[in-house]
């Protein structure tokens, strides 16, 4: 059921800090963000953004009003001249249309609280500055998924096995005797669910394709996969692939919270000024349909989890193509009311969340993928750059109504005192 809400700005880690930054925290943030995107840029880049500012919130506020603006008009009464004001002043802000319409900021309560708003294709930028200026050991292992299992192994901590890796036409291992299972192949250093194949145990020794339905049998499938790892990548990355084993979610949240695809519980981590784990607001991702994948970038729902007591603790948020973004008070698949519902083994995911933190300890923030099985909970991914819009959208706060700000001022001034800075931008910024 579709809702109207709007939705506006040690050892385990017991619930999310209720610290949140302060206007001072933000301002600071602020100016560490502009002296950041000002490097990054260069300084003739910098020059003619400067400008083509003008012109560039003109073109960005004709965008955002010709995609959303009669909708928006229609449901809260905005006027079309009115958003594409707000969407010309915001774009100086860093604010686009995407951006502009997901937070509402077109809503009179929500323009007071502008000042402390931060898009988060700035809030990425700050991410990936402090990853490199950390010199992180771990961003590499966190930004390939095969890597990233193998370390999870050596360190006890439960997460889903790679069958195989395909790179630039090989295997490995070269001979592969694959389970009579569905299977899962996606490129091993990609995010968002970009280029991820469903290949179902068809019973007869062959794998099919869960979209096309083209039917291969286990080495014709290694074949696929391999050639596919040498030719140019669809999506960017290194045309690399893995090859894992479908797991299924605990017996509750099937046909609750899922009718087959995963459901996952995505929880940022954070390292505090006093060197313990703390937690940004958790969240839940479900897929809607029949999709293979609960990415809220690709059309997935995203509920807000009490991080004290492992329960959705308010209506699920998906990304609406006319208004930005539309609430729901249940699954439009499967009928669950969303709130109330007990996220199983709740204590557990908080535990294997720090301990996966503290095992990738070079990094000052992680946003954990766990999916929760019949058994336990497991990790599928640590991603060193994650979006802060699906930790906070769902909880109906900005990223400034958390600790984030003051833990990432802190850490950088922290680095910045040792002199050890790196120029921003060397690495590829990778986003889920």
């Amino acid at each position: 059921m579709v809702g109207v809400d709007p939705v506006g700005p040690g050892s385990r880690p017991s619930a999310a800090s209720k610290v949140i930054a302060t206007e001072s925290e933000v301002r600071q943030f602020r100016v560490h963000m502009k002296r950041v995107l000002r490097a990054a840029r260069g300084l003739p880049i910098e020059a003619i953004a400067q400008v083509l500012a003008g012109p560039l919130a003109m073109r960005h506020a004709l965008i955002g009003v010709s995609r959303h603006g009669r909708p928006v008009l229609e449901r809260y009464g905005v006027s079309l001249s009115r958003q594409f004001a707000y969407l010309v002043h915001d774009y100086f802000v860093g604010s686009r249309p995407d951006d502009f319409y997901m937070y509402r900021l077109f809503l009179p309560a929500h323009r007071r609280m502008r000042s402390r708003h931060l898009p988060f294709s700035r809030i990425v930028v700050m991410q990936q500055y402090l990853a490199d200026l950390a010199g992180s050991s771990d961003y590499s292992l966190l930004s390939s998924k095969s890597k990233f299992a193998i370390k999870c192994a050596e360190h006890g901590l439960p997460t889903v096995s790679v069958l195989a890796e395909f790179v630039e036409g090989n295997a490995k291992p070269l001979s592969i005797a694959l389970p009579h299972r569905d299977l899962f192949s996606k490129p091993s250093d990609l995010m968002l669910g970009l280029g991820t194949a469903l290949w179902r145990w068809g019973g007869s020794g062959n794998y099919v394709h869960a979209a096309s339905g083209e039917s291969l049998s286990g080495p014709d499938l290694s074949t696929r996969l391999a050639e596919q790892s040498r030719s140019s990548p669809a999506y960017g990355g290194s045309g690399s692939i893995i090859l894992q084993e479908k797991v299924s979610n605990h017996r509750s949240m099937l046909g609750a919270l899922t009718s087959g695809g995963l459901a996952t519980v995505r929880v940022v981590t954070c390292r505090t000024p006093q060197g313990d784990v703390d937690i940004l607001p958790p969240v839940i991702r479900m897929p809607i349909g029949d999709a293979i994948a609960d990415n809220f970038a690709q059309g997935g729902l995203a509920a807000p989890i009490d991080a004290d007591t492992g329960r959705i603790s308010a209506p699920a948020i998906h990304k609406d193509k006319r208004l930005g973004i539309s609430t729901f008070t249940q699954h439009p698949t499967t009928g669950l009311v969303f709130e109330g519902f007990q996220v199983p083994f709740w204590p557990v995911v908080l535990e294997l969340a720090a301990r996966a933190h503290n095992v990738f300890s070079t990094m000052r923030f992680v946003g954990w993928d766990i999916a929760i099985l019949d058994q336990s909970p497991v990790l599928l991914e640590g991603n060193a750059l994650w979006d802060s819009d699906l930790t906070v959208l769902p909880h109906r706060i900005g990223i400034s109504d958390t600790q984030f700000i003051p833990y990432y001022n802190h850490h950088l001034k922290e680095l910045l005192e040792k002199s050890f800075e790196l120029p921003p931008g060397s690495e590829t910024a990778r986003i889920e």
